[in-house]
């Protein structure tokens, strides 16, 4: 009896001293972990804005009130030469409801597995708009997911990413996107292709360089070029950008010069894109839809005031219907003692007909870490 005792205890001992023995394995695993984590070479940067916008319509045009935001995290993962990089963000467009005709319904006999008899089984087979309205899109968004290595003087990257906005183009996706380049002599050669896209503008070649301070770009696509002059001279600042298109129509140029002048800058910028029109995200502010810019020109004054930076323009839009379009904007931006930025934006738009006509306020909160 006492030796049945004996070895039952024997036994349990054992049991505790092995599962000691596993809790000091797993706290080791999850402290090697962390000391990965922790030495590991990751950047996590972001920005955000919220933004209250009134605007004033004209005519019998009801006025509205709209809230939104923006809010991005950039996070680059490094390891020698090579990083991964993603943008996630969240925007008020993010969370906006789907409409009823974009949802398919999938209604076959395989959809139901079984059903005890005598039950009565609903198949669904359409969408209302208030069943669609209770749905979302995904809250968060890879805006960029692109990998950026070297092998020997050569850079390379690859991944889905966008483009940079401009006064002739609104930034858009390219996915599947592949760039090589590498310099010599001082002088920038680039390769970019889309493998998977149709597009004649799926492949394209750039040189660039500067020469005294100044920037001269050429890219060259099948059926286009675009070339850009950028730089400074004495106390003027100028950049130029032309496309030369083989689609009729299709040419465009851009100019913005500006110059600082006793703390005041002044700016002049222009646009002439023919009967194509173009997208644009600059002076003009943004315009996604090309058929709403063929030509625009405008002034600007910037200077600081009281604390505040106070920007003032004025300038004209025409599309291609010729229709034009006036601006006049004033922009007050103010650092506040708790890291963000306050913006208020007024904008009078004058479209010469007073029910397509508008006065907008916008005021925002912005910051970035």
């Amino acid at each position: 009896m006492y030796i049945i005792v004996f070895m039952l205890k024997f036994n349990i001992l054992l049991n505790k001293g092995e599962i000691i023995m596993k809790k000091q394995v797993i706290a080791a695993a999850v402290a090697a972990t962390m000391s990965a984590v922790a030495v590991a070479d990751i950047s996590i940067t972001g920005s955000g804005k919220a933004n209250y916008t009134y605007t004033d319509n004209g005519g019998s045009t009801a006025d509205t009130n709209a809230v939104s935001h923006e809010f991005d995290l950039h996070v680059v993962g490094k390891s020698g030469d090579t990083s991964v990089v993603m943008n996630i963000e969240n925007t008020t467009s993010n969370n906006s409801t789907i409409a009823a005709s974009d949802i398919t319904v999938v209604n076959t006999n395989t959809d139901i597995v079984s059903a005890e008899a005598g039950s009565t089984v609903t198949v669904l087979t359409s969408v209302s708009a208030t069943q669609a309205a209770q749905s979302q899109t995904d809250e968060l968004n890879v805006k960029n997911a692109y990998m950026t290595t070297k092998v020997g003087d050569v850079n390379i990257k690859f991944g889905d990413y966008y483009g940079s906005d401009y006064m002739l183009g609104n930034a858009g996706l390219s996915e599947g996107k592949l760039g090589i380049d590498t310099t010599i002599g001082g002088v920038k050669l680039q390769y970019e292709s889309q493998p998977e896209s149709t597009s004649r503008d799926n492949e394209s070649v750039t040189i660039s360089g500067s020469i005294n301070g100044i920037a001269l770009s050429h890219e060259m696509w099948n059926g286009k070029d675009e070339s850009s002059v950028i730089g400074k001279v004495g106390p003027v600042s100028v950049e130029y950008r032309t496309i030369s298109n083989d689609t009729a129509g299709q040419d465009k140029d851009s100019l913005v010069v500006s110059a600082d002048v006793q703390g005041i800058e002044l700016t002049y910028a222009e646009i002439d894109a023919g009967t194509g029109g173009t997208t644009t995200d600059a002076f003009f502010g943004e315009f996604t839809t090309a058929s709403d810019v063929m030509d625009a020109d405008g002034y600007g004054i910037k200077t600081s005031l009281a604390g505040n930076t106070v920007n003032l323009k004025s300038y004209e839009v025409k599309n291609t219907s010729s229709a034009t379009t006036d601006y006049t904007k004033v922009i007050v931006t103010r650092p506040l003692a708790s890291g963000a930025t306050f913006e208020f934006t007024y904008t009078d738009k004058d479209t010469g007909t007073t029910s397509t006509s508008s006065e907008t306020m916008d005021f925002e909160l912005a910051v970035k870490f």
